[in-house]
């Protein structure tokens, strides 16, 4: 028994459109307000992360065409969502690491996925072993070196191996031909991988105080003064209001440059999924 009545707090609501991108966005944002719920009642904190920090600024809500909703978290408040979580979410949401589905091997190491709907991104295929439903992806942020030679040098050897627990886990996917991730792969189990990335996370975020940035265990890369973003604000998005980074114009500018500026017309579009089923019971 789930400890809140999901279905009277935030209803399902997807089947109210018939557009198939407004319809997952609807999809989305009730995925965001459980997790705000859950932060809320655990003190977790979060803020509204990339696109979706942009929409909440340029828009108060969604990019009209936008198909995701990024959030970010600290790597303790992180760990904690992910404990938490796994007993708080609704039935029809999914917490997706790849602890809890194995074949799941994306750069995004957590997502929480509706089970009632198919979101297939460029690089997949719809007959992937993972859970493929609309999503919301929460985004880890670790505390990095100062220092910018220090901080890219520990990216790229924790990005190395990332890739071979990855190759590891899909052993039917070729990451790479590269001979040294090969030996690499042979000689180091994926526990002893594992454990090299975590105790690098734990002494990075120990001994750096300055500078965050995206989780050690991700590929992407992109850097922040950590003083920015506190104490965190609430910014309206679709009607609600979600925690954001405190000097969201400095993130943003950081990011994007003119972030007040659209984008051409052929560039205002989808830019994750190629097939979109909102409600997988219903015919297309």
């Amino acid at each position: 028994m789930k400890p809140n009545n999901y279905d009277e707090l935030f209803p399902d609501m997807r089947d109210s459109l018939s557009n198939n991108l407004k319809q997952a966005q609807i999809v989305m944002l009730r995925i965001l307000k459980v997790i705000d719920h859950i932060c809320k009642k655990h003190n977790i904190e979060y803020w509204l992360d990339g696109g979706t920090l942009l929409g909440a600024v340029r828009h108060k809500g969604f990019i009209p065409w936008d198909d995701d909703i990024d959030l970010g978290m600290m790597r303790d408040d992180y760990n904690k969502f992910i404990k938490i979580s796994k007993q708080e979410l609704p039935e029809d949401m999914f917490l997706q690491t790849r602890e809890s589905d194995s074949y799941y091997n994306i750069t995004v190491p957590l997502k929480i996925r509706d089970t009632k709907s198919l979101f297939v991104e460029e690089f997949e295929t719809i007959e992937e072993n993972y859970n493929q439903g609309i999503y919301v992806d929460i985004f880890s942020y670790d505390f990095l070196p100062k220092n910018a030679i220090k901080r890219k040098l520990l990216k790229r050897t924790i990005k190395k191996i990332s890739k071979i627990i990855r190759a590891k886990l899909t052993p039917n996917k070729t990451y790479t031909n590269d001979l040294l991730y090969k030996t690499l792969k042979y000689f180091f189990s994926l526990k002893m991988l594992q454990k090299l990335v975590d105790n690098a996370i734990v002494k990075t975020n120990k001994n750096n105080h300055e500078i965050i940035g995206f989780g050690l265990d991700s590929s992407l890369t992109r850097n922040y003064i950590a003083k920015e973003f506190y104490p965190l604000i609430r910014l309206e998005f679709e009607g609600c209001k979600f925690l954001a980074p405190n000097n969201y114009d400095y993130y943003l500018k950081t990011t994007y440059g003119d972030y007040m500026k659209l984008p051409p017309k052929d560039k205002q579009k989808p830019k994750h999924s190629i097939a979109l089923i909102p409600n997988i019971k219903r015919k297309i």
